[in-house]
């Protein structure tokens, strides 16, 4: 199964969220096709394939996050043709 992961941070440092995510992409990258899609990475596990979303608007957060959302829309559509 091929699976993508949105958090535009992964790491185990920084939260709750992102630590269980990292953990759930661990667990299921020996057996599934894991894409992770993240701003910041401090991450590497083998068999993971990540795409660094750039960050161009970190000034105000809601900007950031229509821009996350609206480049990682973006690229999925891409990859999927």
């Amino acid at each position: 199964m091929k699976i993508a992961v949105f958090n535009r941070i992964f790491s185990k440092k920084a939260g709750g969220a992102e630590r269980y995510s990292v953990a759930l992409v661990e667990e299921l990258a020996a057996k599934h096709d894991i894409h992770v899609f993240a701003q910041d990475i401090s991450h590497s596990w083998p068999g993971v394939t990540y795409h660094r979303i750039s960050a161009p608007l970190r000034r105000f957060r809601w900007m950031n996050q229509l821009w996350y959302a609206t480049a990682t829309w973006w690229q999925t559509r891409e990859a999927s043709e």
